[in-house]
């Protein structure tokens, strides 16, 4: 059963990603977050790196925090084969470049 993240964009289409092959989410600074995905063979440093451009953040209401905190609600719920979760983030985000 996949789960899926859906990341809105400001002004552009929502980002979907699988969400079991997010490995963590890091807040780099106030305005950026990275996502490490799973890939290659399977490791952090084999992985993508997607660079979100957002708002600014706090530490305690880090986008990098709400990106995890989907992550372990779609782990714990029990769905029909594929499913899409729609991220609530405290700020928008305007930007997702892989890097």
């Amino acid at each position: 059963m996949a789960k899926f993240l859906s990341i809105p964009v400001t002004g552009g289409d929502n980002y979907i990603v699988k969400a079991d092959a997010i490995v963590t989410a890091l807040r780099l600074s106030s305005t950026k977050t990275s996502l490490i995905i799973q890939g290659g063979s399977g490791t952090v440093t084999a992985g993508f790196n997607l660079s979100l451009t957002h708002a600014a953040d706090t530490a305690t209401g880090s986008v990098a925090k709400a990106l995890m905190d989907a992550v372990v609600a779609t782990a714990s719920r029990k769905v029909e084969p594929e499913t899409l979760f729609v991220v609530t983030l405290p700020k928008a985000v305007s930007a997702i470049a892989i890097a």
